[in-house]
């Protein structure tokens, strides 16, 4: 299931999301789709597990991105990446906690 879902279409580097930056890194996409645009999906696949502890914050988010290939108005995936990030945050004091609702 997923959990939350973020499509990146637009970056500071629009390069970035066309096959034509990629061709050094992953020589045969450019080959197969020259020039053409692309799309990042993100979902989590699992909901964040957070732990609170005195003097820190852990996260892991578990989450997979698929890169997809925009060619003649189609979208066509073409990898998917699973990824697993660790946050950790040290905290040397809490003076005091507002909190609104």
């Amino acid at each position: 299931a997923e959990f939350m879902q973020w499509t990146v279409d637009k970056v500071p580097d629009q390069s970035l999301l066309n096959t034509a930056g990629w061709r050094f890194i992953i020589p045969q996409l450019y080959r197969k789709y020259p020039n053409d645009d692309m799309n990042l999906n993100i979902s989590l696949s699992s909901p964040p597990v957070i732990r609170v502890a005195e003097d820190n914050i852990d996260a892991t988010v578990h989450a997979d991105l698929i890169i997809d290939v925009l060619e003649s108005g189609e979208v066509i995936p073409v990898a998917c990446i699973s990824l697993s990030i660790v946050l950790e945050t040290c905290i040397t004091n809490i003076n005091g906690i507002l909190m609104m609702g």
